[in-house]
């Protein structure tokens, strides 16, 4: 897909891309010269904090702070170009947690950059506001920037313009990003009611918008399962802290994500093997004292794939030590193995810890993988 960066111009960039993208001013500090102070010409009184507790998804004029003049000084090495302070333009803090549009012209910090485009791109603008806040930017960016989830929660200009973002190509695409922008304008009038919560505006516009991105960039199924996992649990697990313990991947899972994960593993290889007159049916055998799991597969004819596995009449102390003679005749009788998956007959046993991050439908698409590609193998292997 086209990236932003298509579109989007730098300060020193010399182009005629049609927005432009620049970080806020740096007011003069108690440590710098005020010899060698600036003074700047605002577009207007208002100004956006980046700690502004309505920063999220638009802003109006009364959320934002009234300077009580347009003109402000700044550092020597403040950056003095205010076309970023003109409307309408996205603002997004600099560790991402917050992006808004806005249609009236604002100015901010450098915590704070901005993409301005002219007034003709209103629309597109907001549904950018809205791309950037969705779960679809974000999964993007964690796997993608350099220093979320390593170091702290931040992404660079260029980063941010390397996320796919194709302007609207066919009526149906255009039809999304007037909805979004409908939506978010609907939104932005709502906060005028003194009794409204503007969470739940912002919550209620977000559950409209969701499904209109997915559906704008193509998102399948499965990629939304995959999206799903990172916002949900990848994320929240990265650099956990002494005030902030909780740590999802390694909570415990659910006997239903346990559930969901062998579901999701059958029907892949089901889905796979369509065209064959077998199929794969699982359970779960599960032990909290022991901290583990196993999740056994079995091959059966299609007719039976539907129907659930008879009970194991063993527990799971008795097929750990059927697993071990399995595997001592195969291998080293003393070695260390992570994610231990061993062919029985027209069996196959998957044995995991009982963290969640054992059990997500991203893990189910990456072992379903793993075993097509492990069958195949072994049937390439096989004398002719």
């Amino acid at each position: 897909m086209p990236r932003l960066r298509d579109n989007v111009r730098q300060i020193r960039e010399k182009s005629d891309k049609r927005w432009l993208i620049a970080q806020g001013f740096q007011p003069l500090g108690p440590g710098d010269d005020p010899a060698e102070a600036k003074q700047i010409e605002l577009p207007s009184q208002f100004f956006v904090e980046a700690k502004n507790q309505s920063f999220d998804l638009f802003l109006t004029a009364e959320e934002c702070t009234d300077l009580g003049s347009n003109i402000v000084t700044v550092r020597k090495r403040s950056s003095v170009n205010t076309e970023v302070f003109h409307a309408p333009h996205v603002l997004v803090t600099r560790g991402f947690s917050n992006v808004a549009f806005l249609d009236f012209p604002a100015s901010f910090r450098s915590s704070v950059r901005g993409i301005v485009g002219p007034d003709t791109d209103q629309d597109l603008l907001a549904f950018l506001a809205a791309f950037l806040r969705s779960d679809v930017a974000r999964f993007y960016l964690f796997h993608t920037s350099s220093n979320w989830g390593i170091t702290r929660s931040e992404v660079r200009d260029d980063e941010l313009l390397r996320l796919p973002f194709p302007f609207p190509d066919s009526p149906g695409q255009s039809a999304i990003t007037s909805k979004i922008a409908k939506c978010i304008r609907a939104a932005a009038l709502e906060p005028e009611n003194p009794l409204a919560d503007r969470s739940v505006i912002v919550g209620k516009a977000t559950c409209q918008i969701s499904p209109l991105i997915d559906e704008y960039f193509g998102i399948t199924s499965s990629e939304r399962d995959l999206i799903n996992d990172t916002i949900g649990m990848v994320i929240p697990s990265t650099r956990p802290t002494r005030s902030r313990l909780n740590v999802p991947t390694v909570k415990q899972s659910a006997a239903t994500q346990r559930d969901a994960f062998v579901s999701r593993v059958c029907g892949l290889l089901n889905g796979w093997s369509k065209r064959s007159g077998g199929g794969v049916r699982g359970q779960v055998i599960a032990s909290e004292d022991a901290g583990l799991a196993v999740a056994i597969l079995e091959r059966v004819d299609r007719s039976l794939v539907s129907m659930p596995m008879p009970e194991e009449p063993m527990s799971i102390v008795g097929i750990l030590g059927r697993l071990r003679e399995i595997a001592t005749k195969r291998r080293a009788a003393l070695e260390f193995v992570r994610g231990v998956k061993v062919f029985d007959d027209d069996r196959l046993y998957i044995v995991k810890s009982l963290d969640q991050r054992n059990w997500t439908l991203t893990a189910a698409m990456n072992d379903a993988d793993e075993i097509a590609g492990s069958l195949l193998m072994r049937r390439s292997e096989q004398p002719a």
